[in-house]
């Protein structure tokens, strides 16, 4: 006789295939222990947005953030709209 693992998260059973027992416990949430038998779903990224976000949308964190990764000296700018602009002067320059 060949007992296979079922569990439902929180316990574990063994049982036979095709058994009354084993189309108990299917029916009661009980899924293959075993890796192969219940393949996790391939995970994907969810795709970065394509719509362009302004400046004046972003917290002050996501501004400095942004600065930071391209290199842009803010100098004396601390609030958001001087940050803007700052940013925004970079991103005319750039282009």
């Amino acid at each position: 006789m060949k007992l296979i693992e079922l569990t439902n998260g929180e316990a574990i059973i063994l049982v036979e295939p095709g058994s009354k027992g084993h189309e108990k416990a299917t029916a009661n949430g009980y899924e293959a222990k075993s890796p192969k038998a219940k393949a996790e779903p391939a995970k994907t990224e969810e795709p970065a947005s394509t719509v362009p976000v302004s400046f004046a949308e972003m917290s002050v964190v996501e501004l400095k953030a942004i600065a930071a990764e391209h290199n842009v000296d803010l100098g004396a700018a601390a609030k958001k709209a001087e940050i803007v602009a700052v940013l925004e002067a970079a991103a005319e320059a750039a282009k």
